[in-house]
């Protein structure tokens, strides 16, 4: 029995100990040299008086040590005997490895506008940290590419203290000031975009225009995002977070995906089918062990086979579907546990539907959307596509329980169609922004102005002219340059400021 646990007990300090060490370091090599080191030490203490007790641990720190030493010299020749494989894990996790910006990058987004409690915030590209998501105060890099301008870039910020992306703001409120919080996932935490230029910030600028109207001396519009969450994750940020900030207005986002972020195992077939990287492959490739990272994308390439086609997608199908209707019901109920708290604590509130690039493509060309999915093999084929479904089931939910209610979708089809700009590239372009605070600064008006009548006021936004919008960010002319933002060569010398 002694011996048996003199065994293990080396392996279950080192694993402890790597675990430790794993998510708070990110020098995986240096992790694996410790645990080596704690091992060898183990084998070089002599037999004394329980020798037997000491026997069986020098066992298990022997079996240990040749694990870890196995998986070091993996990492290690793993770039040697199978280059082709390591530059594809390396070219799957480069947006978040390594501390410079690509070589290819056209421009950089500095956000120097961004307000931090230390003051400026990026005066150079150094200490920037593409690992450490929504890390309170920490510098970020997001590498992205414009659809409209063709061209990359990387976005370089900080996470406030809070952990978003956003200025900072102290908790309490001072006079005078109506706030706006806004909940919601990576639409809403708008990496892809320059702070000036997300939506949340463009509704806060164009308020602040026209203060008379809206009864306030000054506007705040805080963003409240984070990636890969549904609606009962917003509701908890709601109570938890939010409510630190005393909103006056609460605005909520609401994606097509959400109900997949808010079924724990629709959410994993969800990542699995599209391809995405998982947090596991995303932890091992932060720490460099891209040999195990590997291992993990081959492990997870065979269970995405067995997917036949993405959840995200079956609900657009005219079929009901148990475990989609379900998902769904979720969702929808804790939109409702959202809007009635805010409603019994006298907080406005407003949902809107963020909508997808493919919803977009379908209302611009019908026919060739469902031509393209039904191209993507026979279970897609099998199913009768209803494309409006979600954006219809969102709208009738708020409509029974008087939830104020908007939908970008036809703006966002309008706007693309009128002007020839995409709205969509990896979530919302800069244009797509532009477009979505024009109709949510009406909504948000309307909702504040005439409580009684929101719903015809919030259709009155929907019909608007988005061909007087004033071109991508990323052309030389002024006149398209967002406040707060400089574009640089990516590879040359930051210039004075403008």
């Amino acid at each position: 029995m002694f011996g048996l646990v003199a065994f293990w007990l080396p392996i279950g300090v080192t694993a402890s100990l790597f675990l430790i060490l794993f998510n708070n370091w990110n020098n995986g090599l240096l992790i694996l040299l410790i645990c080596v080191g704690i091992n060898l030490s183990l084998l070089s203490v002599r037999l004394g008086f329980k020798g037997r007790f000491l026997g069986s641990a020098r066992a298990g720190a022997m079996c240990g040590l040749s694990i870890l030493l196995t998986v070091l010299a993996i990492e290690m020749l793993f770039p040697y005997c199978l280059p082709r494989d390591h530059a594809e894990i390396r070219d799957l996790t480069k947006g978040f490895v390594g501390s410079q910006p690509s070589p290819g990058a056209s421009f950089v987004f500095m956000n120097e506008d961004q307000i931090t409690g230390r003051g400026p915030v990026l005066q150079d590209r150094q200490g920037v940290d593409h690992r450490s998501w929504h890390n309170p105060g920490g510098k970020f890099v997001y590498y992205g590419y414009d659809p409209n301008l063709k061209a990359s870039y990387v976005n370089l910020f900080h996470w406030n203290a809070a952990g978003y992306y956003d200025h900072d703001y102290q908790p309490e409120k001072s006079d005078g000031v109506f706030r706006i919080a806004v909940i919601g996932d990576s639409y809403v935490e708008a990496v892809q975009v320059p702070l000036s230029r997300s939506f949340h910030k463009l509704i806060e600028a164009s308020l602040n225009q026209d203060l008379r109207a809206m009864h306030a001396e000054r506007f705040q519009v805080l963003a409240l995002g984070n990636s890969g969450t549904g609606q009962v994750s917003h509701h908890r940020v709601l109570r938890e977070q939010a409510m630190e900030y005393r909103p006056n207005l609460v605005v909520l986002a609401l994606s097509s995906n959400d109900f997949c972020d808010d079924d724990p195992e629709l959410k994993r077939e969800l990542i699995l089918s599209s391809g995405a990287i998982t947090p596991l492959i995303r932890a091992l490739a932060c720490h460099e062990y891209f040999a195990m990272a590997f291992a993990v994308r081959r492990l997870q390439d065979l269970k995405r086979n067995r997917i036949a086609i993405s959840p995200e997608l079956l609900q657009w199908s005219k079929q009901d579907l148990p475990r989609i209707e379900s998902a769904w019901e979720r969702t929808l109920a804790h939109v409702k546990l959202s809007w009635d708290f805010c409603r019994s604590r006298g907080i406005g509130f407003l949902l809107f539907y963020v909508g997808c690039d493919l919803e977009v493509k379908y209302l611009m060309d019908p026919d060739g959307t469902i031509s393209q999915l039904k191209a993507m093999g026979i279970p897609h084929r099998k199913i009768q596509w209803d494309m409006e479904r979600s954006a219809r089931r969102v709208e009738e939910f708020c409509a029974i329980h008087g939830i104020p209610f908007v939908s970008l979708l036809d703006s966002l089809a309008a706007a693309q169609r009128q002007t020839g700009h995409q709205v969509f590239g990896d979530h919302y372009t800069i244009f797509g922004h532009q477009v979505a605070a024009q109709v949510l600064t009406c909504a948000v008006a309307s909702t504040l102005n005439d409580g009684t009548s929101a719903a015809l006021s919030l259709r009155g936004c929907l019909a608007q002219d988005f061909r007087h919008e004033s071109q991508p960010v990323g052309a030389v002319a002024s006149s398209t340059f967002p406040a707060g933002a400089r574009l640089v060569p990516a590879t040359g010398t930051v210039p004075e400021s403008r």
